[in-house]
């Protein structure tokens, strides 16, 4: 009987390193990605999540104007910007991640937009127009204040903020100000202080975790590639031959995904997602719908 007993717990167990050989790790483990569902034709629509697979959709909002969702550090809540119609502004939400405690944090007559967290779940930078131009703003999630960036050099249409791993600088794609290059910049919280990374690069997306440099990488967009660089610009180099827009890094930092047009588009809203490794192999389709899935964050 003892020996049946054994034979079965060691049956079991090469059963489960079969499972970790072949299956890899189980999906819970990859993270939900959070992104946008669109079926009217413009860059708004319904928060939705979905599993590594591209599977087990559960939509979180309804009225199809939301936009640009981000997870919290600890995966429980998610920021997403909302439109407030034609000839209207944005304003910024959170909502838990099953739902429900919709609650509007950042609302005023401005476009606030672009939201993300700071690593320690404590701020939230945004985009504002409110002095005039596109400006990086700090919401603090404890104090529930609201303070405009330290820029040396005020910001001029600065968009897409991404903070370091470290949480003392924020990426941004624009320019600081009228006739600089646009691109991808870098500023310091606390300093002000502003660096040019990549000219004509977009939408970057930077890693949680410092890597053996100390300054993490960035996925951006340039020209409808994806690229890669260190936190400080150097060593890019491009994503294999993939094409798409918006990338952003998953949870184990070795994948990305991004969304980008189909070529078997019946419509001209028809955006799917898709993600690939951090070497440009083995791209796979997570949507595949005639309507517009944006914005992924994984």
């Amino acid at each position: 009987m003892k020996a049946r007993k054994s034979r079965t717990c060691i049956s079991l167990l090469f059963c489960l390193l079969f499972l970790l050989l072949f299956t890899g790790c189980p999906e819970e483990e990859y993270g939900w990605i959070a992104f946008i569902h669109n079926d009217h034709g413009s860059a708004f629509g319904n928060l939705y999540t979905m599993n590594y697979s591209g599977e087990e959709w559960r939509q979180l909002t309804t009225g199809g104007m939301d936009a640009s969702p981000k997870w919290s550090p600890d995966k429980k809540k998610i920021v997403f910007s909302r439109w407030k119609g034609p000839g209207r502004d944005s304003d910024i939400y959170l909502i838990n991640s099953d739902g429900t405690g919709e609650t509007l944090i950042v609302g005023d007559a401005s476009q606030d937009r672009f939201p993300v967290w700071s690593p320690d779940g404590e701020r939230i930078a945004f985009i504002s127009d409110r002095d005039g131009h596109g400006e990086i703003f700090i919401y603090n999630t404890t104090f529930r204040s609201i303070v405009r960036l330290p820029a040396v050099v005020r910001l001029h249409n600065a968009n897409h903020p991404a903070w370091s791993p470290d949480g003392t600088e924020i990426a941004f794609h624009g320019t600081y100000t009228p006739g600089e290059a646009w691109g991808i910049y870098t500023v310091n919280v606390t300093s002000g202080a502003i660096s040019l990374l990549d000219e004509g690069g977009q939408y970057p997306s930077w890693s949680r975790s410092t890597g053996s440099d100390g300054n993490g990488k960035i996925v951006f967009n340039k020209a409808s590639q994806i690229w890669i660089m260190n936190g400080d610009g150097t060593d890019k180099s491009r994503v294999g031959t993939v094409t798409g827009e918006r990338p952003c890094w998953s949870v184990s930092f070795d994948e990305i995904v991004f969304y980008k047009a189909v070529a078997e588009s019946v419509t001209d809203n028809d955006y799917e997602i898709f993600r690939v490794r951090e070497d440009g192999t083995f791209e796979t389709r997570l949507t595949d719908n005639l309507m517009a899935d944006l914005y992924p964050h994984w």
